[in-house]
């Protein structure tokens, strides 16, 4: 049974995926990424919209996502231990500038510590038949990020990081949209800050994104995209880094009725470091189970929990909620 108090975040999206209670589809992703405490001060971009905003029109995005991970690799030359938990919060705005052009920017706040949700994730894993990995033999409430390489550790932390992450700034512009396909090219930068959450990493980043949402009929449509970063030579783990990434995602919602609508996405990215053999280094895909919720035709709530469908390269798990206004 499970007994953990924040219970009420699978409950509620099963009662939303089950119960058939109205959601509204607007063709936009879920604003989902990758999770991994390793990649949070890099800036991986998360799918961007393809419906974009007529001028003057503007919108707020507040979304959270909760994530768990318990992840042990050893090898003959390298040693990895991270034992965490993360809560991201992202605000982000977006402003139609004209008929050609949206203007977006971006702030985000990250706290990594030790894992409240570690009974309730073996709980959700045993509920669900996913594997449990290491969980049974590591004490809960623990927290541990830990790499070695060659004997010699390049990261060790263990007490709590939390701070403001680095602005973003992202401008669209649409490609020849038609009633039933709409599509975007965004391009984002990354601001260099001093100080950037868990590690001080003054970088720039820059990157570029190709969205598109595909309306086949009344009730089934397929969003896609797919984007190229490119990333600064960093202070953190730089004898590894890659200094190009290739991320996507690709999904299928299907509405149920005027007010709701069920989504399946997956997202994934290329590895961000190179000379490694740790599957936690590596590439890695999602898959975030959900759907939205319209409590007015201009205000949803997106609501999904995303699975790491290759084991042991993102975290076990991350819940993630996205509140929508536009005006």
């Amino acid at each position: 049974m499970i007994k953990h108090p924040f219970q009420w975040v699978t409950q509620l999206s099963l009662c939303l995926l089950l119960s058939g209670w109205p959601l509204l589809s607007q063709g936009q992703p879920l604003a989902t990424v990758d999770q991994n405490p390793l990649l949070q001060s890099f800036a991986l971009p998360t799918p961007a919209p393809s419906q974009l905003l007529a001028k003057g029109e503007y919108s707020l995005q507040l979304r959270h996502n909760w994530s768990n991970t318990l992840n042990v690799e050893r090898n003959s030359h390298e040693r990895l231990l991270i034992d965490s938990e993360s809560q991201q919060t992202t605000l982000r705005f977006d402003y139609g500038l004209n008929s050609h052009w949206n203007l977006a920017l971006s702030l985000r706040y990250l706290k990594l510590s030790a894992g409240q949700l570690d009974a309730f994730i073996d709980d959700f894993h045993d509920l669900f038949g996913f594997p449990q990995g290491s969980r049974p033999f590591y004490t809960h409430d623990q927290f541990q990020l830990l790499y070695q390489r060659g004997g010699i550790e390049s990261v060790n932390i263990s007490a709590t990081q939390s701070g403001v992450q680095d602005l973003r700034v992202a401008i669209g512009t649409p490609l020849q949209p038609s009633p039933k396909h709409q599509s975007a090219l965004w391009f984002e930068l990354k601001l260099p800050s001093n100080q950037s959450a868990l590690f001080n990493n003054n970088t720039v980043s820059l990157s570029s994104q190709w969205s598109q949402n595909n309306q086949w009929n009344s009730h089934w449509r397929s969003q896609h995209s797919l984007g190229l970063l490119w990333l600064e030579q960093g202070n953190f783990l730089s004898e590894l880094q890659n200094r190009w990434l290739l991320f996507g995602s690709s999904g299928l919602s299907y509405r149920y009725s005027p007010l709701l609508e069920f989504t399946l996405q997956l997202d994934g990215h290329s590895a961000l470091f190179n000379k490694t053999d740790l599957t936690f280094l590596d590439s890695s895909v999602q898959l975030a189970m959900g759907g939205s919720l319209y409590f007015s035709a201009k205000q949803r709530l997106d609501i999904a929990v995303v699975e790491d469908i290759q084991v042991g390269a993102s975290p076990d798990v991350n819940f993630h909620l996205a509140w929508n206004i536009t005006n």
